[in-house]
């Protein structure tokens, strides 16, 4: 099952594409995926049905983590940013340097990024739409 589902603006075949995400999360199909191969649902609710609850006690810990999570931000820098702190984290946790140092070498390498800072970057809201993609919010 894939992570991630959309339908083309293109699709000839809108309706169909749509039924078969729909079904593909609904709650019945992501409860029976999560008891059966442990895939974490969408649906909210089925972190709370007493089946999984029963079943899967576990998930407690995991759904107080997803209440507090956020999604990463946006900018043009993620690349480099990521390659840059994955370096210097795990020089840290091999011990090559103190956490401090990492941190402290990381930020001076991210402050060094040409352009980087310089000006305030447009933030796109969580869910927004772009290339003409439609979220299962919405029907086509």
């Amino acid at each position: 099952m894939p992570c991630n589902l959309s339908i083309s603006s293109w699709s000839r075949h809108a309706a169909e594409a749509w039924r078969l995400a729909s079904f593909l999360t609904s709650y019945a199909v992501e409860r029976d995926r999560l008891l059966q191969t442990n895939k974490l649902p969408t649906r909210w609710a089925v972190f709370r049905d007493p089946v999984v609850e029963k079943e899967e006690p576990h998930l407690r810990a995991f759904r107080k983590v997803l209440e507090h999570a956020r999604a990463r931000p946006v900018t043009p820098y993620y690349s480099e940013l990521s390659d840059i702190l994955q370096r210097h984290i795990h020089e840290a946790l091999l011990r090559m340097v103190t956490p401090r140092q990492a941190l402290r070498d990381a930020q001076r390498e991210i402050q060094a990024i040409p352009g980087f800072g310089e000006k305030p970057l447009g933030e796109k809201s969580f869910g927004e739409k772009s290339f003409g993609e439609k979220s299962l919010g919405e029907r086509p």
